[in-house]
């Protein structure tokens, strides 16, 4: 009796220890990570339309998580839907001021969608300002740079000794400068209040 009573206890802990391991909370059907996580499965396959109803259902359980907008952001903007995806993340900025990705993406998301290179163009380098290291505005200047040299080049203005402006600068330095002639004349480049303009 005392050896059947054993082994069921230790069954039963057994059994109680499998399931709490494999029973997380965002395996759990209802909660925003089990929506987060299916939608991340769904962006891993392409399939923008299910991720961005999964991320949907995540938002609406726990609306004041800015990093939920940010991946919802990024698949309105895989499909093209720019102005989604702007809208997304401005809300995950407004909700996390700091966050330099959502700014760098929402950058992206202007220039892409083509017509707002101001506004581009104020997103990337405050990124860059809340963090250096964001590689997304470092690949936006890096091609920014290259591109105004194609730009100069085939006009003649550029570079005065003929040599290639990425050799003379490295490309860092080069997306370094640009952002410096950037932020070093912000009117230039801060949006109006006004998202009409």
């Amino acid at each position: 009796m005392k050896k059947k009573l054993k082994f069921g206890v230790v069954v039963t802990i057994a059994l109680g220890v499998i399931l709490a391991s494999g029973c997380r909370r965002d395996d759990v059907q209802g909660t925003w990570e089990y929506h987060y996580n299916k939608g991340i499965r769904h962006s891993q396959k392409r399939n923008y339309d299910n991720a961005i109803a999964e991320f949907t259902n995540a938002i609406q359980m726990h609306p004041q998580n800015g990093s939920l907008y940010l991946v919802r952001g990024k698949e309105y903007a895989n499909k093209g839907a720019f102005d989604n995806a702007i809208a997304d993340y401005t809300k995950a900025i407004e909700l996390n001021p700091n966050d330099d990705e959502s700014f760098a993406y929402r950058g992206k998301a202007y220039y892409e969608k083509g017509g707002e290179l101001k506004k581009s163009l104020f997103d990337y380098v405050t990124a860059s300002r809340i963090n250096p290291n964001n590689k997304v505005a470092k690949e936006f200047f890096t091609s920014f740079a290259d591109a105004a040299d194609v730009f100069l080049k085939e006009r003649g203005k550029w570079p005065p000794d003929n040599s290639n402006f990425t050799e003379r600068v490295p490309a860092e330095r080069s997306g370094r400068l640009v952002k410096e002639t950037v932020m070093g004349n912000e009117n230039v480049i801060r949006p109006k209040n006004d998202q009409n303009d």
